[in-house]
């Protein structure tokens, strides 16, 4: 029987229709941690609304996403300054850039994986930046989690300034509802863990956790 000869102008245009797929899934974008401006002598972080400004000095078209915080939440002794028109800002509430995406003409800004990352070569979940191994950093080549910047290794978790405080309910039935209320100075936390121990309290019998962290901004 003679050998069956597939249409090969089908196959070509299968095979292109696969690459061109498998590129337009691709990111590569250029992720900029902890963007600084020098002035004088003095290294100033930089406002968010510096972040297309960031990018177009560094050669790019515009910005993409970004990464925020608040002076006070990122702990430097340093202000910040708004790259637009040189004004240099010191309060503690002042939003600045953690990390921003930088976009080359006609580039798309990347969108999350399946497990909440946000560039190229990252291995965990929630990373924003390149080549992260871990959760919840911000920037690129870090190993750990919640790091914030470039090449770090550890677990800093960034945890938040600010102050916590416990509620107690009236009784009834025998129980008391416990609140761990958390504020922070303008920080956002990915995450919160609160501990209460039996050993902290007389007359505890029994500890059972109810309900779900709530928080607003």
């Amino acid at each position: 029987m003679p050998p069956t000869v597939r249409n090969p102008t089908f196959l070509t245009g299968l095979v292109l229709l696969l690459t061109r797929c498998a590129f337009a899934a691709t990111c590569s974008s250029t992720f900029v941690a902890l963007p600084s401006a020098i002035l004088g002598p003095h290294v100033y972080l930089t406002t968010v609304d510096s972040a297309d400004a960031i990018c177009k000095r560094k050669g790019f078209s515009k910005a993409g996403s970004v990464r925020t915080s608040t002076l006070s939440a990122v702990g430097l002794s340093m202000p910040a300054i708004r790259v637009r028109n040189l004004e240099i800002l010191k309060s503690g509430a002042t939003k600045i850039l953690v990390a921003v995406e930088c976009l080359k003409p006609g580039q798309k800004a990347c969108t999350a994986d399946g497990n909440g990352n946000i560039g190229s070569g990252n291995k965990g979940k929630n990373n924003f930046g390149a080549k992260n191994v871990g959760n919840n950093n911000i920037g690129n080549s870090n190993v750990g989690n919640a790091n914030w910047g470039n090449n770090n290794e550890g677990n800093p978790h960034h945890r938040p300034r600010g102050r916590a405080t416990i509620e107690f309910s009236n009784p009834v039935d025998g129980k008391v509802a416990v609140k761990v209320v958390l504020t922070t100075d303008g920080y956002v936390p990915y995450t919160i863990t609160a501990d209460l121990y039996s050993a902290s309290f007389d007359n505890l019998l029994e500890l059972t956790a109810l309900g779900s962290i709530s928080g607003s901004v």
